[in-house]
């Protein structure tokens, strides 16, 4: 290999290996340093639910399943005797709710039914406010946002039909895709849905908090040491080892961002280095895969058939796997002097039942030489 592809190949692990070490880096940071006013810590959870491609239903199952279908779940309201209740998704949330709050802060049964009293009426006031409530929430145009006041039934309604549209071109119409009218329609009712989804995501959780302060004002002093942050908001993911899996998934994706980018980055254990990046960057790309046929997730950078630019540096990683990049230029080559040094350095020692040759011995024959030969004159 020349000298001249030996240094672009260097450069090319250099390049990557700093991409992946500051984008893992950047991301434990955001770990480390919790959620503040200025610092939003780092979560899959949101490119998880932007999957598409044949490797969605696995992708949701990490984080609990669609995000539109569990939010209008829990949105829907069941009519009693002519009184709006909470659906049982949205109970059992606010049960759970009460279940962490009640662990974190140590309270006692006379409390907790209190907490409970305070509940019971908050349901009430989500329930009346999902049935009959009104909003006036911006919605946004091809021009400019449009303010829309209508009853909350209503948002809901049209929120149903447009996840409701989505959902037909990705099962029944999945070839429309191919087209460039099926792109944009689909790219379109995404939009739309995010907005929905956010809307309602934060006049539910608005509402919770207020929950949440209501159970705080009523603790005691000498409970208040915690803050009300660390009361765990429940989750529909999978729990494994007492974390949720978007837990493991944000701490393996971080540490595995920095671990390989730092080796890379320093020639050390290169070519396994490049293999673990390899790897993370290809479950990326299943995530979110530039096929014809699905809709492009939000946020996408430009337009792209089957090849996007994850795939390209994976397949560039796949490449240093294969050569030493870290023996030409790096630790793996101090590390690989170091070694054959050690190696010659070592005695080697001389099997016992091979016999030496200044060991007396039997003589060996010697072979026949045959008669002499005769000179010619």
């Amino acid at each position: 290999m020349s000298y001249s592809t030996r240094f672009l190949l260097i450069v090319l692990r250099l390049a990557i290996g700093w991409h992946l070490l500051i984008e893992g880096y950047v991301k434990l940071h955001s770990l480390w340093t919790g959620p503040t006013e200025t610092n939003r810590p780092f979560t899959s959870r949101y490119y998880l639910q932007q999957s598409v491609g044949p490797f969605r239903g696995f992708f949701l199952w990490i984080v609990g399943g669609d995000p539109d279908e569990n939010l209008l779940a829990r949105l829907s309201v069941e009519i009693e005797g002519g009184q709006a209740r909470l659906s049982p998704q949205l109970r059992q949330y606010y049960e759970a709710y009460l279940k962490n709050f009640a662990r974190t802060f140590q309270i006692d049964e006379t409390l907790l039914a209190q907490l409970r009293e305070k509940l019971q009426q908050h349901e009430q006031i989500v329930a009346n406010w999902l049935a009959h409530g009104e909003e006036e929430w911006a919605k946004p145009t091809a021009w400019y946002p449009v303010k829309k006041k209508q009853r909350v039934p209503e948002w809901l309604a049209e929120y149903r039909q447009l996840a409701a549209d989505l959902h037909t071109l990705r099962h029944a119409e999945r070839r429309y895709f191919e087209r460039p009218v099926g792109q944009e329609r689909a790219d379109r009712l995404s939009s739309e849905i995010a907005w929905y989804r956010q809307q309602f995501s934060e006049a539910l959780a608005q509402r919770t908090q207020g929950l949440l302060k209501s159970w705080y004002d009523l603790l005691p002093a000498d409970k208040k040491t915690t803050a009300l942050s660390d009361v765990p908001e429940p989750s529909s993911e999978p729990v494994w080892l007492g974390r949720s899996s978007v837990w493991w998934v944000d701490r393996t994706t971080a540490w595995g961002l920095t671990l390989s980018g730092s080796l890379l980055l320093f020639g050390l254990l290169s070519r396994l280095a490049a293999w673990l990046g390899c790897g993370l960057l290809m479950l990326f790309y299943l995530c979110q895969p530039p096929l014809p046929w699905v809709p492009s997730p939000e946020r996408t950078e430009g337009y792209y058939l089957y090849i996007n630019k994850t795939l390209i540096e994976a397949l560039a990683l796949a490449v240093l796997g294969l050569v030493p990049t870290g023996r030409w230029f790096g630790l793996d080559g101090l590390l690989n002097v170091l070694w054959r040094r050690r190696a010659r350095s070592t005695p080697t020692s001389t099997p016992t039942n091979i016999p030496s040759s200044t060991s007396p011995g039997p003589p060996v024959p010697q072979p026949d030489a045959g008669p002499p030969r005769r000179e010619s004159s």
